[in-house]
């Protein structure tokens, strides 16, 4: 039967490019891959033949085929992997509006943790402040993002201005953070030394020395 002749081919040409692809033959992969997207549209394989193509073009930096094939994936099962992906190498590679553009989906459709990073960072490069924060605010209890919280939420109101909100946020912070705290200690010192709290700017200013 002929639908059963079509399911075995794509299945061998996956299993082929997927062979191919973990002796590192990106390129001979790649070219079986999209023989399934052309000539197999429904087979099961489909959706994940897009997904590595993606990944092989994302690999080869090729700026248009990773939009390509993120629109193709567009409402598909891997959408939202796929848009953090996209959204995380554009932001990598100041592509500003085309990551903001994927990002957004899956901030808004999925509320992605790590696209709701990499948005905040994003607002934050373009002084969206106000965004970026209100975005930060909604990783703050995710262990994974507590430190890049902490840290860029003090920034900002140190760059907007806000010196008594940057010495509440991060007064004790070395007892709540492991990684390495001198930036952080930069931030307070300074924003409590702005506000004339010299007793808090002292002993992180000490810090900051050891």
């Amino acid at each position: 039967d002929l639908d059963n002749d079509l399911d075995r081919t794509s299945e061998s040409y996956y299993k082929m490019a997927i062979s191919l692809e973990r002796l590192g033959y990106k390129n001979e992969a790649y070219n079986f891959y999209l023989k399934i997207e052309k000539e197999f549209p429904s087979s099961k394989y489909y959706s994940n033949s897009l997904k590595s193509i993606f990944y092989i073009l994302l690999l080869n930096k090729n700026n248009e085929g990773i939009v390509e094939y993120a629109e193709k994936l567009r409402n598909s099962e891997f959408e939202e992997l796929i848009f953090v992906e996209t959204g995380k190498y554009f932001y990598e590679n100041n592509i500003d509006d085309t990551a903001e553009k994927y990002l957004k989906v899956t901030v808004d459709k999925y509320s992605n943790l790590d696209g709701i990073y990499y948005l905040a960072r994003l607002y934050m490069k373009s002084s969206k402040y106000d965004d970026s924060i209100a975005l930060l605010e909604r990783i703050k209890e995710d262990e994974n993002y507590r430190d890049e919280y902490y840290l860029y939420t003090g920034y900002i109101y140190f760059e907007q201005g806000k010196y008594k909100e940057v010495v509440s946020l991060l007064n004790g912070i070395e007892n709540k953070l492991t990684v390495n705290l001198q930036p952080y200690y930069q931030l307070i010192s300074r924003s409590a030394y702005n506000i004339k709290d010299y007793e808090t700017s002292t002993k992180y200013y000490k810090l900051i020395a050891t």
